[in-house]
């Protein structure tokens, strides 16, 4: 992917297509994810041209500022179960994006996560699409607890309780993954960037 090694602020492209690298494959095996079988991706689960949108600002630790985009969802599921698609489901999405779509002109590339969904420039709320989040957290429902992960469903921040702890029962739940890149691109002429336009690892 050719990108400039340095951009001013005001010429940062708010929409940009990404190429997508091809005859890329990514096992996911069931120990990790619990699922009952391997999982196989391909490059085939996005477009050969992947639509991206400016989300915000990724800040290296020598403060210099990139820009970060998110891509389209996958065409294929991950699917996740239980105790080991909870522990592992994180690490597994950034892993498929990473070994499907990192390429020259990307710095840094993973799964979106819930923090994103707070970035000033991502309207999430007004799509259709459905999608994992690399988060995880625990709810308490009276006398129950669930072990949960995070994944948003046409607008809206959902949880799927893949373990029951009190029942010790588990459960399937696959949608697709949905990456976000940062650009090795330098913005120049830029300022002071606000926490809610910030992107973090």
């Amino acid at each position: 992917m050719k990108v400039k090694k340095q951009v001013p602020f005001n010429e940062i492209k708010r929409r940009i297509k990404v190429p997508n690298p091809e005859k890329r494959r990514c096992t996911v095996s069931s120990r990790k994810s619990g699922y009952s079988e391997k999982q196989v991706f391909t490059s085939d689960v996005f477009p050969k041209e992947i639509n991206a949108k400016l989300i915000g600002y990724y800040i290296t630790t020598s403060k210099k500022v990139h820009p970060a985009y998110i891509l389209e969802v996958s065409k294929k599921e991950l699917f996740l179960k239980g105790f080991k698609g909870r522990r592992y489901g994180r690490d597994i999405m950034h892993e498929l994006c990473r070994k499907l779509l990192s390429q020259k002109g990307i710095l840094y590339i993973r799964n979106v996560k819930r923090a994103d969904l707070s970035a000033k420039d991502f309207d999430y709320e007004n799509e259709s699409k459905i999608y994992w989040l690399a988060s995880k957290c625990i709810e308490q429902f009276k006398a129950n607890m669930f072990l949960d992960m995070k994944f948003v469903c046409r607008g809206k921040l959902c949880s799927c309780k893949l373990v029951d702890v009190d029942r010790l029962s588990e459960l399937i739940y696959g949608y697709g993954v949905r990456p976000v890149i940062v650009l090795d691109t330098e913005i120049t002429n830029i300022g002071e960037i606000p926490r809610s336009k910030q992107i973090k690892p």
